[in-house]
């Protein structure tokens, strides 16, 4: 059993990948991983305690990476790499990506106000005044 899972991960993120390529070509596909790497180590680094994880976390790096995203490459690709990343992941529930999606696009927004990406997301979940949804299973 635990075998499967490993390996529905592994599928899960090859398909996210390959849709990536589809989107960017190898090149931009790469580039993307390690921008999101960043992306994710920062968040980790702002949110260090792990009961921040599924909601600071998960809301910063939603934000700041659609809005990195939309000023890199535009909304349609923006919205298509989103949705490699939403709709490959097997073991997510409605309401998780539902938090996801609104996070993703309260940062596309954020990009079409000029914004500083990590700026604006950092403060928005600082705040925790509604601006991103900081809890997937409300």
């Amino acid at each position: 059993m635990y075998g499967l899972n490993l390996w529905d991960s592994v599928v899960t993120k090859g398909k996210e990948f390959c849709c990536m390529v589809g989107v960017l070509g190898l090149d931009g596909a790469i580039n993307l991983k390690n921008l999101a790497d960043q992306v994710d180590e920062v968040a980790r680094n702002d949110y260090p305690d792990p009961a921040d994880a599924l909601t600071k976390v998960n809301a910063l790096k939603h934000c700041f990476g659609s809005c990195a995203l939309k000023k890199l490459y535009g909304e349609d690709a923006a919205r298509k790499l989103s949705d490699c990343h939403e709709t490959h992941d097997v073991y997510q529930d409605p309401q998780d990506r539902a938090t996801d999606e609104f996070n993703n696009n309260v940062g596309y927004g954020f990009a079409d106000a000029g914004l500083n990406c990590y700026d604006a997301c950092k403060a928005a979940v600082d705040r925790d005044d509604g601006t991103l949804d900081l809890d997937p299973y409300h």
